[in-house]
């Protein structure tokens, strides 16, 4: 196969399974997938929703055109991080610099509420303020993003704390994007056991970010593990104001009422 035809958008939407979308891009004289990749991951996003792709279509063509700023973008708008029941009740400080935490190990299954979780509708979107030059920061802000990833998903939940913590000193281009830093933080903080200040975080994440369902979803988890039912059920009537068929939520409502 040729260079040509190795770089073409209808192999690509081929390899992909996504055939049915040949003619809106040939309808759209976009034959060549170095047109795609120049557009950047944001917008190549955009430019497919406003050519009406699935977002399922979307997300593929985007991990294998962009799989690294992918990464970044399924952190933020995918569903919780799959989280340890079992976790140490005890408060310690935020690391100010990574620390080796190799003893800390992701779960093998993701819950029905993570699974229920993960698909509700909030939008993490990062999209920088038009009217200022925000791309250094954006930069590094995405740096720190795929950094403190990385930890997460090798169960180093201090070393990614300490990262997202360092993110949380820069100067975030929206408040949503802020909100996705505390809502990963909460995270590290839960598989950590510091309970107290996970819920802090999901509380910023959510306060940064009201429409966004998966933050108020972590508060009301961490609350009612730590018994404070008063801040579980506020997360619960918040999160369920935005999306009331959450059924992550809802299940969460009924854990909440058994322990009243």
């Amino acid at each position: 196969m040729g260079d040509a035809a190795m770089n073409s958008v209808s192999a690509l939407l081929s390899k992909l399974h996504l055939d049915r979308y040949v003619e809106i891009f040939e309808e759209e004289a976009i034959t060549e997938t170095e047109l795609l990749t120049s557009m950047g991951a944001e917008m190549l996003r955009t430019n497919l929703e406003e050519l009406g792709l699935e977002s399922g279509a979307i997300d593929q063509l985007a991990a294998e055109l962009f799989p690294g700023e992918h990464i970044v973008h399924q952190a933020i708008t995918g569903g919780p991080m799959a989280e340890d029941e079992q976790v140490i009740l005890e408060e310690n400080a935020v690391a100010e610099a990574p620390v080796p935490s190799g003893g800390d190990k992701l779960p093998e299954d993701l819950t029905q509420e993570e699974i229920e979780a993960a698909e509700a509708e909030a939008q993490w979107l990062l999209s920088p303020l038009s009217m200022l030059d925000l791309s250094h920061t954006k930069t590094m802000l995405m740096d720190k993003m795929r950094e403190g990833i990385d930890f997460q998903r090798r169960g180093q939940f201090a070393n990614a704390r300490a990262v997202f913590s360092k993110a949380l000193s820069f100067d975030a281009p929206n408040r949503r994007m802020t909100a996705a830093i505390y809502y990963n933080r909460s995270a590290c903080q839960r598989q950590l056991g510091q309970l107290s200040l996970a819920l802090r975080d999901a509380q910023l994440a959510a306060e940064n970010d009201p429409s966004n369902v998966r933050a108020w979803w972590r508060a009301a988890d961490v609350a009612i593990v730590l018994g404070d039912v008063e801040s579980a059920w506020d997360a619960i009537t918040a999160g369920l104001k935005v999306n009331p068929r959450c059924q992550s939520l809802l299940a969460l409502k009924l854990r909440c009422k058994r322990h009243t």
